[in-house]
């Protein structure tokens, strides 16, 4: 039976669960109350089905939070991509962001943070319950609102901690930005409590499955977590933690890979994934994976980078080049001299590859996907098996087990079907973005193995690539624009710029500098 909930079902406690949550507080009031009495909300909290509605509205919010930004987030001011002439590519890329515009806007990961507190003050005091339905529902509140703030220390920096629910007073003081290492530690004891309440539970309880937020994701995460605070001895220990579940492994068949993404609960990479049902569908014509994500028609904003299929066509029958791109939407033959090249045109660019189709079903072979304007259900991977396997090598390599990392380098492309390997002798430097540097290494096979899925802005800040990284990508397209070329030289503009709505709605939450 498939694990992934009822539509009709699903929505129906989803309208039930957001009618309490517009009841109980706006999204903006979230960042400016005080702690509430919850007696009022008691008369909902009274039985399992109660719940589970609001188990069912948190992940309406947690999806209205991750459409359109995944690739926003995490590939859109990369290396990965560069600018079209349509939409905001040029502003991404180009590094341009400003506060006005809605992707400065933090208030729908605090929706999802909000309503978690609500959850697991409530749900962890409520009678008529399963044991295993509380500890599952409760684990999930823990991991989702570790997960929300993870992404808003990353991108926004300090920014309020609320770890209760709130009344929605309208004289109670404003909160200000917590320092990122105080949320941190938030973070962390939130993971931990995750684990705790889930470890006893796979495969039982209610809402479980690759579409909710289960233990192995709370593991993947947690190596996310690690890695970002450069604790990479602790990772070992996780990945043996996650590899003990018996439930996830490295797929080597084209068709297999390609499930993660069109049929994630049959797949063994997939751990957690986020399902956008057709409601929530951007546009009309979902002919590439950017349109998907809020950018109109068949017309993105952004393009494949001459980096990225540089990467790609390295070695011509890896799986992850004709897995993500139509063979169709490639001219000529698989070979870096038929790489696509930005002119800076309008914005633009010719040769360029736009579609990116990792997300639809493959055909008959690889290169070969089965589109559809009428049948469409995105399905955007949060955490997949590999993710934690090179988080691992990237471990293995910072804790000095040279051999190790390449090792496991090397089981992930021969499980993608790769025929070139890494050895020792060519990669001898341990860090660094060179040639000859095995954390290169691992950063190139992530880059290939998550194009499109939202991690390399973070691998890049991680690793403390970005200046460079960034500041080479930026002047190439500034020249090709004929711009005025300053690259990336201000390390203030990792940050993200907060949005004029929250500024102006709470003065005590202060800009990030020089937006």
């Amino acid at each position: 039976m498939k694990t992934k909930f009822n539509i009709f079902h699903r929505n129906l406690a989803v309208g039930i669960a957001c009618i309490l949550l517009l009841q109980l507080y706006s999204c903006d009031s979230f960042l400016t109350k005080t702690p509430e009495d919850q007696g009022s909300q008691t008369s909902f909290w009274s039985k399992q089905a109660d719940a589970e509605s609001w188990m069912y509205g948190i992940y309406n919010k947690v999806e209205d939070a991750m459409a359109g930004s995944i690739v926003l987030w995490g590939d859109a001011r990369t290396d990965n991509l560069h600018p079209t002439q349509y939409a905001n590519g040029v502003d991404f890329q180009l590094n341009l962001l400003v506060s006005s515009k809605d992707y400065a806007n933090w208030s729908k990961l605090y929706a999802v943070i909000s309503a978690c507190n609500i959850g697991i003050e409530n749900i962890s005091t409520m009678d008529n319950i399963e044991e295993n339905a509380r500890n599952s529902y409760l684990g999930q509140c823990y991991g989702l609102r570790a997960m929300a703030y993870f992404y808003i220390v990353r991108l926004w920096g300090d920014a309020p901690l609320i770890l209760e629910s709130w009344d929605g007073s309208q004289e109670t003081k404003y909160n200000g930005r917590t320092p990122v290492a105080e949320i941190a530690e938030a973070i962390e004891a939130d993971i931990k409590e995750c684990i705790r309440l889930l470890l006893p539970l796979p495969g039982t309880g209610n809402l479980t499955g690759v579409y909710y937020f289960n233990i192995g994701a709370a593991y993947v995460l947690q190596a996310d977590f690690l890695a970002w605070q450069g604790r990479y001895d602790e990772i070992p220990a996780v990945y043996d933690n996650i590899n003990m579940l018996r439930t996830y492994s490295l797929v080597t068949d084209p068709l297999d890979w390609n499930k993660a993404f069109s049929d994630p609960e049959n797949s063994t990479e997939s751990v957690f994934t986020i399902a956008f049902s057709k409601e929530n569908k951007p546009t009309t014509t979902y002919s590439g994976y950017a349109s998907t994500l809020g950018y109109s028609g068949s017309n993105p904003g952004f393009a494949l980078s001459r980096e990225m299929y540089l990467n790609m066509v390295r070695d011509s029958v890896d799986i992850r080049l004709l897995g993500a791109i139509s063979r169709s939407s490639i001219s000529g033959d698989l070979i870096p001299e038929n790489a696509p090249v930005y002119d800076g045109s309008a914005g633009g660019g010719f040769n360029e590859i736009r579609q990116i189709d990792k997300i639809w079903p493959l055909g008959s072979e690889p290169g070969v996907f089965q589109k559809s304007d009428t049948e469409f259900l995105f399905e955007a991977p949060i955490y997949r098996y590999a993710d934690i396997v090179l988080l691992y090598a990237e471990a293995l390599n910072r804790t000095g087990d040279a051999e190790g990392a390449i090792d496991v380098v090397n089981e992930v492309r021969a499980a993608r079907g790769a025929t070139t390997f890494a050895s020792l002798a060519d990669y001898p430097q341990q860090l660094g973005n060179t040639p000859g540097s095995r954390e290169k290494l691992i950063m190139d096979e992530r880059q290939l193995e998550f194009f499109m899925e939202g991690k390399r802005w973070f691998d890049l800040l991680r690793t403390d690539w970005y200046m460079q990284v960034l500041d080479e990508h930026i002047r190439n397209l500034q020249i090709i624009r004929g711009d005025e070329v300053t690259g990336f030289t201000n390390p203030a503009h990792l940050l993200w710029p907060i949005s004029q709505t929250v500024t102006t709605a709470n003065p005590n939450i202060k800009q990030n500098p020089t937006y």
